[in-house]
């Protein structure tokens, strides 16, 4: 632990000394653009006695003499180009030529910005490359590109719509900018700043934006499946209900980010990034690797951690109440997950009254699991083996039970009111006076169960195997039992169907 906190020390110093020569080489840049701002008059004096069509070839050999001046060197460079080397041998800096460049490059950003209408003129006469343009502010409309290149564009306050996927946008200035909804799927955005951008709902899957900035943006149910964003910062960014499956945020930056409902599954990976007080509260990271990721002080409460990878994390005073987890569940080295309020989900355990409403469970073995007056509404549990389980009086209500195995369940009293339990297998399951309206049982097995005094007003029952089930006292108004199998089922009547 010790090494943990000296190697987390040193980092801090490196960044501070990073910081330190950023501040220092600005000032450098402004005061060395004030000495080139007073030698723009000589400058252009100097060019005004030159010849236009002098041409003398540079020698590649030998550095211009004091006596030769600077005529010997001149070329028919373009009025830039000549400034560049006018101001490159007046202060001796033959190879400083990327700062100049980058100095005049600067100053052609002050220009006014190029209309959205200019640009697409230009695009529709064929350019692709707009490599630096500055169109802050633009709003392109409904338009669309593909394959264009913006690489350091100036793109701060625009607005885009519609599809562009595919185009460059590396190292772009896209802060503050409307891109809600944007198809921005498998775009270059490496380096791009979209501080305090809108992408809210934005196709953003499989893109590139490693090591992007992302602070303050708002990116509200944005896809971001697959998506590249190592390194990236996203301080205080809002990817609530964004789709994050497969992802790799690693070593990326989420502190104080707002995850809440996100999903992380699949494999995502967070290992080694910083999500102290994010908030992660109801988010999928289930199978996700988060190691020696720093979620101190994070809200993990009802978060899915089955499979996930937590080891060597920081979880100081970490927030996990009614989060989820499993025996797959790895967590650092002497954390006592039993103590922090989380639920161990596995084959035999009890969690009766346990609140996991919305909980993604699907696939899962928990045979034999005591969820009885559990809150599991809006639950996914497609494929769960949930056989010989006790659901009494459970909330079921819209879950998701399609291909799941209950045989033998204790369903008694349960509302499974809109449920899905299509090709479900209920044989033998106890279902009396639960909760079946609206329910869809299409194709569902329900040999020999017990449904008397069930409600199933509404409910979907083609196809539907009810061969001995016990119908006794059941509500059957509105339902559809098309084609559904009643081979000695006894009725709500009390009779037994032939």
């Amino acid at each position: 632990m010790a090494d943990k906190e000296q190697d987390l020390a040193s980092l801090v110093a490196k960044i501070e000394q990073l910081e330190e020569r950023q501040t220092i080489t600005t000032k450098f840049l402004v005061r060395f653009k004030r000495q080139l701002n007073q030698l723009t008059d000589k400058l252009e004096n100097l060019q005004r006695r030159v010849e236009p069509q002098q041409v003398v070839e540079p020698s590649l050999t030998n550095s211009p003499t004091p006596d030769e001046g600077i005529s010997n060197t001149i070329t028919n460079f373009s009025a830039e180009k000549f400034k560049v080397l006018r101001i490159t041998q007046l202060l001796g800096l033959y190879g400083d030529m990327l700062l100049l460049e980058a100095y005049l490059a600067e100053d052609n950003s002050q220009e006014a910005p190029m209309t959205a209408q200019e640009f697409w003129r230009l695009y529709r006469n064929g350019q692709k490359d707009f490599t630096g343009i500055n169109l802050a502010g633009a709003d392109f409309g409904k338009n669309t590109t593909n394959d264009v290149n913006l690489s350091q564009a100036n793109l701060s306050g625009a607005k885009l719509s519609g599809k562009w996927r595919g185009n460059n946008f590396s190292r772009a200035n896209l802060s503050g900018a409307n891109l809600c909804g944007v198809n921005l799927c498998g775009v270059n955005l490496h380096f791009a700043n979209l501080k305090g951008a809108d992408l809210s709902n934005a196709d953003l899957s499989s893109a590139k934006l490693n090591e992007a900035n992302l602070d303050d943006a708002y990116l509200h149910q944005a896809k971001l499946q697959f998506a590249e964003l190592e390194k990236a910062t996203l301080k205080k960014a809002n990817l609530s209900k964004t789709d994050l499956t497969f992802a790799s945020l690693r070593e990326a930056n989420l502190s104080e980010a707002n995850l809440s409902q996100a999903s992380l599954s699949e494999t995502a990976n967070l290992s080694m990034a910083n999500l102290s007080g994010a908030n992660l509260k109801a988010a999928n990271l289930r199978t996700a690797k988060l190691m020696r990721t720093n979620l101190s002080h994070a809200n993990l409460s009802q978060v899915n951690l089955i499979g996930t990878d937590l080891e060597g994390a920081n979880l100081q005073e970490a927030n996990l109440q009614q989060a989820f987890y499993s025996t797959t569940t790895i967590f650092p080295m002497g954390f006592d997950a039993t103590q922090t309020g989380a639920y161990l989900i596995d084959p035999g355990v009890s969690l009766q009254n346990a609140n996991l409403a919305g909980i993604n469970l699907n696939t899962l073995n928990l045979s034999g699991i005591n969820l009885q007056e559990a809150n599991l509404a809006g639950a996914d549990l497609r494929q769960v083996n949930l056989s010989g389980a006790n659901l009494q009086a459970a909330d079921l209500c819209r879950v998701n039970l399609s291909n799941a195995n209950l045989t033998g369940a204790d369903l008694q009293g349960a509302n499974l009111s809109a449920a899905d339990l299509s090709s479900a297998n209920l044989s033998g399951a106890n279902l009396q006076q639960a909760k079946l309206s609206a329910v869809n049982l299409y194709y569902t097995n329900l040999n020999g169960a017990t449904l008397s005094e069930a409600d199933l007003r509404g409910a979907k029952l083609e196809r539907t195997n009810l061969e001995k089930a016990n119908l006794k006292d059941a509500k059957l108004d509105g339902a559809m039992l098309n084609n559904a199998n009643l081979n000695g089922a006894i009725m709500p009547d009390g009779t037994t169907q032939e």
